[in-house]
């Protein structure tokens, strides 16, 4: 699991580090589209393991609480 974890990490840091290489050395860097394959392969491996993860761990609430749940809109949003 970790090594997989680095592996993104890695092609995310060395996508941002040529990146900022093409910065001081004056070229012409298109902000929008730079690194988006290895951030959206970041944050989709980033959601499976955290859907993962509460799929193995679910969580428990007592039914009284779940039943009785009401949320509360904050007050400053009441105006």
């Amino acid at each position: 699991m970790w090594e997989n974890d680095k592996k993104f990490i890695r092609a995310v840091r060395e996508c941002y580090a040529n990146m900022q290489v093409s910065i001081d050395a004056g070229e012409e860097v298109d902000y929008s589209s730079h690194c988006i394959k290895e951030t959206d392969a970041l944050i989709k491996y980033t959601i499976k393991q955290m859907n993962k993860y509460r799929a193995s761990h679910p969580q428990e609430v007592a039914e009284k609480k779940a039943r009785n749940y009401n949320p509360k809109m904050p007050y400053f949003q009441n105006l």
